[in-house]
């Protein structure tokens, strides 16, 4: 890992992202190796349950909690902030023929970027007792920022990523 850090669980953000943002509640995160299960396959077990009381409880399997409504939310807030001014740069800057491709490719980036926030959020809001690596798939698993759980903060790894 990158100057010597340590830590105990990776998650794909993106993976965890889309699971909050979906709005269905089908998975859940496994906090002893970081992977994202299927809900029904675990949520009888003793060692399951939802939220901080969970975390706290000790359990393992954390059910993914459905945050569609959030995520469009944002989603919107994004898209009524910064679409007009990606698109002028786009009819400024770019030929018609590449025009629709790229406004539709940051359209997709941007709701990434918004899943990814929850993602951090929602294991911010967890407290949990263990720290955790996100890893961004874009760029081939690279270490994107790391959750401290003496401070409750993220740290960044990249040097790039905003509202930490």
């Amino acid at each position: 890992m990158s100057e010597g850090r340590d830590y105990d669980i990776k998650i794909v953000i993106q993976d965890l992202g889309r699971d909050l943002a979906n709005g269905k509640g089908e998975y859940c995160l496994d906090l002893e190796t970081g992977n994202l299960l299927g809900w029904e396959e675990v949520a009888g077990r003793d060692d399951a349950g939802e939220g901080r009381p969970a975390v706290q409880a000790g359990k393992r399997y954390i059910r993914i909690p459905p945050f569609d409504e959030l995520y469009q939310s944002e989603k919107d807030l994004y898209d009524r902030i910064e679409v007009p001014g990606t698109r002028r740069w786009a009819r400024n800057h770019l030929p018609d023929s590449e025009r629709d491709d790229f406004l539709e490719w940051d359209d997709y980036m941007q709701g990434e970027q918004v899943a990814g926030n929850l993602a951090l959020n929602w294991i911010s809001s967890l407290r949990p007792p263990i720290s955790v690596l996100m890893v961004d798939e874009l760029d081939g698993e690279t270490e994107w920022c790391l959750y401290d759980p003496a401070t409750g903060k993220w740290e960044d790894l990249v040097g790039d990523v905003d509202d930490l």
